[in-house]
């Protein structure tokens, strides 16, 4: 009789798992790493994707870099999903929140009644600082990775956290995707960071791939009235389309954009369609 353990995980193929212990931020940083195509140890340095939210997202993004390689749509590559130990979804919502924003918001500290309330954000420098200063370079040293083939895939506040990124250091990664981005943080935040870097700089050199689904700023059929009022006020297809008009104006040389709406998706509906498109227009030659 076959014993049948519910409990039991199953590994994502060709992977690997690495916990590392951050001297920047003081914790774990859970390292899913996946080979696409070829053995990590014997094939010529391969490109190197780092995701962000990897406990969410990284078997997704794995299989589909799959499939796409087996298509020959982009060349063999290595996902590094980044993660956490805890899977408690509410746990996960903490350390994002934390981690993946560049700034606290005053409005989100006003909501929670605390100015130091986790969800108010701004550790996006320090987990920055941990991704360039300790898991790029061991990556780098432990797998045949192609250092000028870097890729940063963000989603949600993920896509926020690469947008913040690309503009703190433009050449730390070969290409940016951000996928429906949290451009209402902060007040809008990243549109003063992006006129701050357009003060001080002429050029923007990197390729980026922007996406949003093109109902996520409409209301949801089975969201709440509150829900929909927090949908409506982030105005994510507008925002995305006055940044990425913003970034096309300034005729930066060296940038590369794509920008994209998907028509008839919503803000987790988009994810596939941003996954394909992403990892072809960032790991294109």
């Amino acid at each position: 009789m076959i014993e049948f353990n519910i409990e039991e995980r199953v590994p994502l193929s060709d992977s690997r798992r690495v916990v590392m212990r951050s001297e920047t931020l003081g914790r774990p940083i859970v390292l899913d790493i996946c080979n696409v195509g070829g053995a990590l140890n014997v094939d010529r340095p391969k490109p190197v994707v780092y995701l962000l939210d990897g406990n969410g997202l990284m078997g997704m993004t794995a299989g589909a870099a799959r499939t796409m390689v087996l298509e020959r749509l982009i060349p063999p590559c290595v996902v590094v999903g980044l993660g956490y130990e805890s899977e408690d979804f509410s746990t996960l919502g903490q350390l994002r929140d934390e981690d993946l924003t560049p700034t606290r918001d005053p409005e989100r500290a006003a909501v929670a009644g605390d100015p130091n309330a986790p969800s108010a954000g701004g550790g996006g420098t320090r987990f920055l600082d941990a991704l360039r200063s300790e898991v790029v370079p061991l990556i780098e040293r432990e797998l045949p990775a192609d250092p000028e083939r870097r890729v940063l895939l963000g989603f949600s506040l993920g896509g926020l956290f690469t947008l913040s990124a690309m503009l703190a250091h433009p050449s730390a990664f070969h290409a940016y995707v951000a996928g429906s981005p949290s451009l209402w943080w902060d007040n809008r935040y990243l549109f003063r960071a992006e006129a701050d870097y357009a003060r001080s700089h002429d050029d923007l050199p990197a390729r980026l791939f922007l996406s949003v689904g093109g109902l996520e700023s409409r209301p949801h059929p089975l969201a709440n009235a509150e829900q929909n009022a927090s949908l409506l006020k982030s105005r994510m297809v507008e925002n995305l389309e006055e940044f990425a008009g913003t970034l096309s104006g300034r005729g930066y040389p060296s940038l590369e954009l794509t920008s994209h709406v998907f028509p008839d998706e919503t803000h987790t509906s988009v994810l596939p369609a941003t996954l394909s498109r992403g990892l072809r227009a960032s790991l294109a030659r």
